[in-house]
């Protein structure tokens, strides 16, 4: 918040501004902690952490104990 609020509104979306801290663990190839600007695909996140291990194939994320679960087709979904 350094930069200011405006700044910060000026990431995001409209009806979502500014940005959010994901955890990715799991079957990727660099588990890790990202900013990233809300309306973010969740694929480009995944992609961040270098994609699924080798010879793994991403089926379904649990993005939190108060979301459902995202099935692979849905993985374009912005959060």
């Amino acid at each position: 918040m350094a930069n200011g609020a405006g700044w910060f509104r000026s990431m995001g979306t409209a009806a979502s501004p500014g940005t959010l801290i994901a955890s990715v663990t799991g079957d990727v190839v660099s588990p890790s902690v990202h900013e990233v600007e809300m309306g973010t695909p969740f694929s480009e996140l995944l992609a961040r952490c270098g994609g699924p291990l080798p010879g793994r194939s991403f089926k379904a994320a649990f993005s939190g104990v108060s979301n459902p679960v995202l099935v692979a087709p849905a993985f374009d979904t912005p959060l």
